[in-house]
């Protein structure tokens, strides 16, 4: 079926390039159109990087407040861990999970310093102190004077400490997982999201601490 077709826009500019030029010719006309063909792809693109730098612009200006609302969900997310593993911290007879924190770690390092095992879980160094103590004092941890440094003493976990950590592990097979609603492709993603952060804050942690 033939399509109606308006030659309106052509005879508008047609006029507006009399007006415009000195000419009369279809040439002029043809390259008259073409400029202003090219004026309008120009204008186009300028609006097109304006609404880009908007876009962009306003993205960076909501880092700020996405920053806060993934550790708000992040904070959230601890508490719901804390909330599940108290009951297990509290049946095998330590206070909290920097108590576990700190035994694991024992677990994997073998030996350390009292000053390493507390900057490498990230503990007030009073509050690890104390922590340490208490745990030596319930048998689950050892100490004995650094040799190379008889300022310190390194530490140690002891046989209890590591049946109490397997204990640990078995009770938290049948604790809420918090990561329940993800899938295993989803949970590898967010696992290499966290590794990432995880990495470059220990970094700057260290720098930090190391200056102090």
């Amino acid at each position: 079926m033939k399509k109606d077709i308006s030659y309106q826009p052509l005879i508008a500019k047609w006029e507006d390039f009399l007006i415009e030029t000195n000419h009369n010719s279809l040439e002029h006309f043809a390259v008259w159109l073409l400029k202003d063909r090219n004026a309008e792809r120009q204008v186009q693109e300028i609006n097109v990087n304006i609404d880009n730098y908007i876009k962009k612009n306003s993205d960076e200006n909501n880092l700020g407040y996405k920053s806060g609302e993934a550790s708000y969900l992040l904070t959230r997310l601890y508490k719901f861990m804390k909330f599940y593993t108290k009951p297990v911290f509290k049946e095998v007879g330590i206070t909290n999970s920097d108590e576990f924190a700190l035994l694991a770690h024992l677990d994997i390092k073998q030996t350390c310093t009292k000053k390493d095992i507390i900057i490498d879980n990230i503990i007030e160094v009073t509050t690890g102190i104390d922590m340490i103590n208490r745990l030596v004092k319930q048998g689950f941890i050892e100490e004995k004077v650094n040799l190379a440094d008889k300022r310190e003493k390194i530490i140690s976990i002891t046989t209890s400490g590591r049946s109490l950590l397997f204990n640990v592990y078995q009770k938290f097979s049948t604790i809420q997982d918090v990561l329940v609603d993800l899938s295993i492709q989803e949970r590898d993603v967010l696992l290499q999201l966290i590794k990432s952060l995880e990495t470059f804050h220990t970094e700057n942690y260290i720098k930090i601490v190391k200056k102090n």
